[in-house]
């Protein structure tokens, strides 16, 4: 989303869908659990889903492109910090 009029400190705004990623039913890599995270580049977006864990790439059109990384604990490239960063966002 952004803005095409106004600020936050005041006046009117007027938000724009530029993507849309996330499906009720269908395929498993548009089933989103928890996002806790998104965050996008100029041709990417990520989301960081900490139900599964796994972060998955989509681009503006909000098809699939990749998983980044794989489950585990503590090796490089692992999401397990996904899982206990969420467990610790729920005990808040």
């Amino acid at each position: 989303m952004r803005t095409t009029g106004g600020s936050v400190w005041g006046g009117m705004a007027t938000l724009v869908e530029e993507a849309s990623i996330g499906v009720e039913i269908g395929a498993d890599e548009y089933m989103l659990g928890d996002p806790w995270r998104i965050w996008a580049t100029d041709d990417r977006i990520y989301v960081a889903d900490a139900q599964i864990p796994i972060v998955r790439a989509y681009d503006y059109q909000g098809r699939f492109l990749h998983e980044v990384g794989r489950e585990g604990q503590k090796d490089p490239g692992s999401t397990g910090f996904l899982r206990s960063s969420a467990s610790q966002r729920a005990a808040r």
